[in-house]
């Protein structure tokens, strides 16, 4: 009886403290810092020629990623200004990649887009190289959902 009963206090302390330790496991998982810090580091091996800035991101509970404020410059503009700006987007990615650290994307959901596009002298577009014919690294690229958009166009 008291080996029983030595058992069940034992128990209630450990469950407490797997308990404890799950939360700061998903508190850590859903960071919104290492989020960002991930999103941003994708952006940068996807899109070299862009500086992508990210107000904030979090992973949302049921799945995907909500980015807030995200805007891309093209590196060689000397003034700076985004030619792609999104207050509020959804990235739907895959799950089992984030958690080895990379970003595949299935599906992407675009509130309040702006695009500026311009053509050059040379009669190139400033977004010419935003988007590739195929997906890298052999993926499919993901579906773009646009909400609310609007494009300007300056020759």
């Amino acid at each position: 009886m008291a080996a029983r009963k030595w058992l069940i206090r034992s128990l209630f302390p450990l469950i407490v403290v797997l308990g404890i330790g799950a939360g700061l496991w998903i508190h850590a998982y859903m960071n919104p810092k290492y989020v960002r810090q991930q999103l941003l580091a994708f952006f940068e091996s996807e899109f070299p020629d862009y500086r992508v800035e990210i107000g904030s991101a979090y992973l949302r509970l049921f799945g995907g990623i909500s980015v807030w404020d995200l805007r891309m410059s093209r590196k060689d503009d000397p003034s700076g200004e985004p030619v792609v700006v999104v207050p509020q987007s959804l990235i739907v990615h895959d799950k089992e990649s984030f958690q080895g650290g990379e970003v595949v994307l299935r599906k992407v959901e675009l509130t309040g887009l702006r695009v500026r596009l311009e053509r050059r002298a040379d009669g190139s577009y400033n977004l010419s190289d935003l988007f590739p014919e195929t997906g890298k690294k052999g993926r499919s690229p993901p579906t773009l959902l646009c909400r609310k958009c609007s494009f300007s166009y300056a020759d």
